[in-house]
């Protein structure tokens, strides 16, 4: 399930949201769910949430690791980890 905290189209509280995937079955459905960041001194936010159009799916090569998680057997969750450690540099992997 993907949502963004912006979702001018289907406004949906987070806590709806991990409502109903508490209906799945456990380790094969995972929320997608991107949120604004703390607001800033200036009132302007550092990271935005989507709208419904869920741009940031369409960044960073998101959309075909969603669809390889939702097909994973190991779990939709431990694919997007594993994928995430995999787009970081050599450098950076110590510091995670």
């Amino acid at each position: 399930l993907c949502q963004g905290s912006n979702d001018e189209v289907y406004p949906t509280a987070r806590a709806r949201l991990e409502e109903l995937m508490a209906t799945g079955s456990p380790n094969m459905c995972l929320l997608y769910y991107t949120a604004n960041s703390g607001q800033l001194p200036s009132g302007h936010f550092s990271r935005m949430g989507d709208q419904h159009n869920m741009q940031s799916i369409l960044s960073h090569d998101c959309l075909p690791r969603l669809i390889d998680a939702a097909m994973s057997l190991a779990g939709p969750e431990l694919h997007l980890v594993r994928s995430w450690r995999q787009r970081l540099t050599e450098d950076r992997l110590p510091a995670e």
